[in-house]
């Protein structure tokens, strides 16, 4: 082996074992792409609206019964992507993460107090990656509230 073949066959090594040491140290962090929600048979049948908005200070505040009455503005200002469940409409919907420091998931469920943040079972925040965050996020909606499952 020459010396330039040794030289080529180090570096390759070099660069393997430095990308197993930092897989070791460092674990996977995934992004968020896409963000599924699924209400079941009692939500599906029911008007009901659910929100994916980029997560922002605003978002986080507004209690989730404000965020939701007609002309809310941190609703209108949020960019959110807007679902509706109800009779002949789908029961199931994808949409993708926007980018940022995550996203946060409101739905209009009734009968549920207000609670601030994440306490309100009708609010989920998602951060952007991370632990416990995978590229695919399901988003449960039932009438006791949202529930967040990791898919990939």
């Amino acid at each position: 082996m020459t010396t330039t073949e040794k030289s080529a066959t180090n570096t390759a090594f070099r660069r393997i074992l430095l990308a197993c040491t930092c897989a070791a140290i460092f674990p996977a962090c995934t992004s968020l792409k896409n963000v599924h929600v699924e209400a079941d048979s009692l939500i599906a049948h029911s008007s009901v609206q659910v929100d994916v908005a980029p997560t922002s200070a605003a978002v986080q505040q507004v209690s989730v019964r404000q965020y939701f009455e007609p002309g809310n503005s941190v609703r209108s200002a949020a960019g959110a992507t807007k679902i509706r469940f109800g009779p002949g409409l789908p029961a199931t919907r994808t949409v993708p993460a926007p980018g940022g420091h995550g996203v946060t998931v409101l739905a209009d469920i009734p009968g549920i107090s207000d609670a601030p943040g994440d306490a309100d079972p009708r609010r989920k925040t998602i951060p952007a990656s991370g632990s416990g965050v995978a590229s695919e996020m399901q988003i449960s909606v039932t009438a006791s509230g949202l529930t967040v499952t990791p898919l990939k």
